[in-house]
């Protein structure tokens, strides 16, 4: 509830009763967070929806051009078949055989099966009405061959060279004796450079090419061409095509032109080929053609991998999806509006309580001590107002024994002080008796009172329970130092490492104790050759050290035992008398790491034991 105001400049500072600007209050935040998160989901579900009604628009157009284009598919293949057939009708013809028997030119008995050849050429025009004109090419260079146009033609100067370079001869020499489709081309355009007068079709043309044989001979001695109006054959599918689409092609499989509801992209390389051609199948895809955004449906048909597409613009269906997108928009932000005046009433009823809560707070932290929200709803907040005032109320109390416990913390200080000054006390002590020794050349005297502070000296000035695994090889270093006073300079300490285990943390005094009895009990009735070394290696998951020495081994049986009593956390101490044995390390192993962790040991006797001890290598 807003009690004061406070006039600064221009603008008015609201405040409730706990002192809290209104912006930043619990209410104030509630309602905006419930604002900005009903317009992310309003953002959410906008887009959401209008990719999800894109998709659904897409899908339904892809699969009812498929469908079209599986029509189009068996017509345009019965279509071809029946071309296919005539080439095949022509080239066994006996006027077509006659003509290859007796050659092309001009004496009598050739220009009557010249006549009776275009004569049938015609009659197959007659009858199959989407036929331009039938041509035929010998392999002597002469053409026959007649067209709608009454254009008779015979030519005795077709360019040899030029017409084996041609795409007409390339295509029918490839496909004997099977007949070949051309398309994309004028037959003018077909062909330029090998006749000396070039024969023009009224369009863009379909061209039929296949090789003739003499008889049941295999061999090809002629070409026949039989052309085809283009718009004989987009007729087939271009009934397809919805008032306001783009445009139907069809490609070859090299992903040219050779028919389209657009005349003027015949003949050329199709933009996006290579999305098409590439995949032999059918499906669809969002390109930008022509400034347009279009979704190109192809399907390649089975027969002669040509491929159908069809371009269809993406604005012909996203205005109906922003007009559904406008509806719903409004709709949800009348109820956006509608929620959003029954929040506000709800959080100025949830935030009060708080607000009580917030001013008892600040009374308590005034030092009025003992201060209680007395209206306590029955809800969670009215159990955190209870814990409140039970706080309150045990303030009191807690100020009371803060007084003994700074009291008590004092003594205990004293008594640190006092624990301090003993280790200084023995390490100036050792240092004069170093110097004594050294004042009397007593040079080992003196320099194992220095190894001797130098493990001493990490054990008072460190008081972490771990330490780096490097440390703890100098501190075992340091002591394996002063054991070669007593056991001899044969006792030869190896340890094999590396950089990521020497940092690895390790419980403080973990491996001494081993090296510790591999020297008194490994070693004490070898009198030579006396060796320890302790080895490294880790894991993704566990750091395993073993520390192994050249002794006279267990007896047998014992290290068996030893690893069951290990397992049954039996106890097993050392013999070394400092308090720190076996079972000391293995129990600080599993109590830090747990279970899985611990020691193990090997042992053959008058071959030596083996001690190897496991840490995890990630420690939390």
């Amino acid at each position: 509830m807003i009690i004061a105001r406070e006039r600064t400049g221009q603008w008015t500072v609201m405040r409730n009763k706990a002192g809290i600007h209104f912006f930043s209050s619990l209410k104030a935040q509630l309602i905006l967070s419930f604002i900005l998160l009903s317009a992310l989901v309003l953002a959410l579900n906008s887009l959401l929806s209008y990719r999800t009604s894109s998709q659904l628009f897409q899908n339904r157009i892809e699969d009812e051009t498929l469908r079209n284009f599986r029509q189009s598919e068996y017509n345009i293949t019965t279509y071809l078949n029946e071309i296919e057939k005539l080439t095949n009708l022509i080239s066994i013809d006996p006027s077509v055989q006659q003509l290859l028997v007796e050659g092309i030119d001009s004496e009598p008995d050739t220009i009557v099966a010249i006549n009776t050849f275009i004569a049938k050429m015609t009659g197959f025009m007659s009858e199959y009405s989407y036929l331009d004109s039938i041509y035929m090419v010998t392999d002597e260079m002469k053409i026959v061959g007649t067209n709608r146009r009454n254009v008779l033609l015979m030519r005795e100067g077709v360019r040899k060279e030029a017409f084996q370079r041609s795409l007409v001869y390339t295509a029918g020499k490839i496909s004997h004796p099977k007949t070949s489709f051309i398309g994309g081309y004028t037959f003018g355009e077909l062909g330029e450079g090998w006749l000396e007068t070039t024969v023009s079709t009224p369009s863009k043309a379909i061209v039929a090419v296949k090789g003739i044989g003499l008889g049941l001979q295999f061999k090809q001695i002629a070409t026949l061409m039989i052309v085809i109006d283009e718009q004989t054959l987009s007729a087939i599918y271009g009934k397809f095509s919805d008032t306001g689409s783009g445009n139907i092609s069809l490609l070859n499989e090299a992903g040219e032109v050779i028919s389209s509801t657009d005349s003027a992209a015949i003949g050329n390389k199709y933009p996006y080929a290579e999305n098409v051609v590439s995949t032999n199948a059918s499906g669809s895809f969002t390109e930008k053609l022509n400034g347009e955004t279009m979704q190109i449906v192809y399907y390649t048909m089975s027969d002669n991998q040509w491929s159908l597409v069809n371009e269809v613009p993406t604005a012909v269906f996203s205005s109906d999806i922003v007009k559904l997108q406008r509806t719903s928009m409004v709709i949800f932000i009348c109820s956006i509006l509608f929620i959003s005046f029954l929040f506000v009433f709800w959080a100025e009823k949830f935030t009060k309580p708080l607000n009580q809560l917030l001013y008892s707070i600040r009374e308590v932290g005034r030092g009025k001590v003992g201060s209680v929200v007395k209206e306590v709803p029955n809800n969670e907040i009215g159990l955190l107002i209870n814990q409140f005032n039970r706080m309150s109320l045990d303030i009191l109390h807690l100020i009371h024994e803060n007084s003994q416990m700074e009291r008590r913390k004092r003594e205990l200080e004293m008594e640190m002080l006092q624990n301090q000054i003993q280790p200084h006390f023995l390490y100036n002590t050792l240092n004069t008796i170093k110097w004594m020794a050294l004042a009397i050349k007593a040079g080992h005297i003196a320099s194992s009172i220095e190894t001797l502070g130098h493990i001493i000296r990490p054990l008072f000035r460190n008081k972490e329970m771990f330490w780096e695994i490097g440390e703890e090889m100098t501190y075992i270093q340091h002591y394996v130092r002063i054991m070669r006073y007593r056991y001899g300079e044969d006792l030869i300490l190896i340890v094999h490492s590396n950089a990521f285990i020497r940092q690895h943390k390790i419980p403080r005094l973990a491996l001494q104790p081993l090296v510790e009895n591999a020297i008194l009990h490994g070693m004490k009735n070898k009198d030579e050759n006396k060796r320890i070394e302790i080895s490294m290696d880790h894991s993704s998951e566990d750091i395993v050290i073993c520390v192994a020495d050249n002794g006279e081994g267990m007896p047998e049986g014992l290290a068996e035992r030893l690893n069951r009593q290990f397992l049954q956390d039996a106890s097993l101490q050392s013999d070394s008398g400092d308090g720190i044995g076996l079972r000391n390390v293995d129990n600080r192993i599993k109590l830090h790491f747990g279970s899985k962790y611990g020691l193990h040991i090997q042992s053959d006797t008058d071959t030596g034991t083996s001690v190897y001890l496991s840490i995890p290598t990630k420690i939390k």
